[in-house]
């Protein structure tokens, strides 16, 4: 993590293709319910990565939010949530969508990127967890910095 002082914010109004929404405003309501702040006073706002990057990346797979958390009076956080079907058949998917954020994020956010290290990237079960982990798929989630989905994500 690194300094702050509305630090998500000033990274998120430094890249023109983003545009920052109050609390958890970005994220639709049916993936809101499973993003618990610890407190909610402490989300210091939330972009909706897919939205905002639709119309330059139709075909691609975008990841889907960012959110800023400020974890005490001068140091902040990003999360970089997918909230997504939880199937073994959408592992690859997933993988497509994090490489994706990578290199647009390396190219084009790099402040936002590089706010929080190591990075906060995590799946989100969009409903159950039907998974079959065998190695080869956890080797591949954790290259890319990303875990198992979770039933739910709490910000802190």
């Amino acid at each position: 993590m690194r300094e702050t002082g509305n630090s998500f914010q000033k990274a998120v109004e430094a890249c023109a293709d983003l545009t920052l929404r109050d609390g958890l405003q970005a994220i639709s309501s049916a993936s809101r319910e499973r993003i618990h702040p610890k407190d909610p006073r402490y989300v210091t706002g939330s972009v909706d990565i897919d939205a905002d990057l639709k119309v330059q990346f139709p075909g691609d797979n975008r990841w889907d939010y960012a959110v800023g958390y400020r974890t005490s009076e001068d140091m902040e956080k990003v999360y970089f949530i997918e909230v997504h079907p939880a199937e073994t058949s959408e592992i690859r998917r997933v993988i497509a969508k994090v490489r994706h954020l990578k290199a647009w994020a390396e190219r084009n956010a790099r402040v936002l990127w590089n706010m929080t290290v190591p990075r906060e990237i995590h799946w989100v079960a969009s409903g159950r967890i039907n998974l079959r982990m065998n190695d080869s798929y956890r080797r591949q989630l954790a290259m890319e910095g990303v875990g198992s989905p979770k039933r739910l994500l709490t910000l802190e």
